[in-house]
């Protein structure tokens, strides 16, 4: 870390921080200059975490390290949250303000001709006659706020974004810091977003033909199934959808919000059922009756397998 200049505390974004945030600073610096890579912060509400945060992200955009952007990612767990950090950007001394960004998914993001970025995005890339005016003229309010959350010191967006992003598209960089907000929630976080649920409601929705779903045993045939069966049909439903929406000039938002999330959920999926598969002694499976049908439910025992893609790859140094 010879590269590193200044401490965390010269990097605090607002007014003069207060005794616990400079202790809790202080001990951060001395920790990252002597090479640990995981760090944790216990401090009470109203402390001021997201003031220490922040410093440290601020800090981390400060100093080059091989293999890592600049700068920190800033992970929170409700949007609320998300939607607070952005709300103290504008009390960020005037040097930072520029340094901070929040992002959420494109979805969130209203498109004037197709509802939102996301259906945007795909009539874009689906018939080059469809171009989305904003995103053809740079002002879709997606893609400017992608572009700033990617040159933001301190990058602010909730775990199942990055989740997301990291593992189905690969394009966020790991940054030299990593600030995981709310982290007693972190467990939950992980296994929630592996987790796979199969039930009334997503049959209805996206697999009608795999009923009934077959009693199963083991976690090994529930992957079996998942892989031969319900993915297949669920594919089968998100390409009917693209091809609707493309019929439909990529403006019904019904349908938009159903491609989001059967998507996802095939993503999701295909990831869970190849983890099942490569380490089923992790999983636990079982299945249940429910007014006559069967629903089934895999998780993961523990969310640790899953710590060094979702977040430890993702950062240097992770603060927690």
């Amino acid at each position: 870390m010879s590269s590193v200049i200044d401490t965390a505390t010269a990097y605090f974004p607002m007014h003069v921080p207060r005794a616990p945030q400079i202790q809790a600073l202080d001990f951060i610096t001395d920790a990252v200059l002597k090479g640990y890579p995981d760090i944790v912060i216990s401090a009470p509400t109203g402390a001021g975490k997201s003031g220490i945060g922040a410093a440290v992200a601020l800090w981390g955009g400060s100093f080059d390290l091989n293999g890592f952007e600049k700068g920190g990612y800033y992970l929170v767990g409700q949007k609320l949250l998300q939607d607070q950090l952005e709300n103290d950007f504008p009390r960020f001394h005037a040097k930072f303000r520029t340094a901070a960004a929040s992002l959420k998914s494109a979805s969130e993001y209203p498109c004037r001709r197709y509802g939102n970025c996301a259906a945007g995005s795909m009539a874009s890339k689906g018939d080059k006659g469809k171009m989305c005016a904003q995103r053809s003229d740079k002002s879709c309010p997606y893609t400017r706020a992608r572009t700033r959350f990617d040159v933001a010191d301190v990058a602010v967006t909730n775990y199942p974004y990055l989740f997301t992003e990291h593992m189905y598209k690969g394009d966020l960089e790991p940054r030299n810091m990593l600030i995981a907000d709310e982290c007693h929630l972190l467990e939950k976080q992980i296994t929630s977003f592996i987790e796979v649920i199969v039930n009334r409601d997503t049959l209805d929705a996206w697999a009608p033909g795999c009923r009934p779903v077959p009693e199963m045993k083991y976690v090994e045939d529930f992957a079996d199934w998942l892989k031969h069966s319900y993915i297949s049909m669920c594919t089968a439903r998100m390409e009917m959808l693209i091809e609707n929406l493309a019929a439909n000039d990529y403006s019904n938002r019904k349908m938009q919000d159903e491609l989001n999330k059967v998507k996802n959920h095939v993503g999701r999926i295909t990831y869970a059922v190849d983890q099942m598969l490569a380490n089923p002694e992790d999983w636990v499976f079982w299945q249940e009756s429910v007014d006559g049908e069967l629903e089934c439910t895999a998780k993961p025992i523990s969310a640790a397998p899953f710590m060094p893609q979702l977040i430890q790859e993702m950062g240097s140094t992770r603060l927690y």
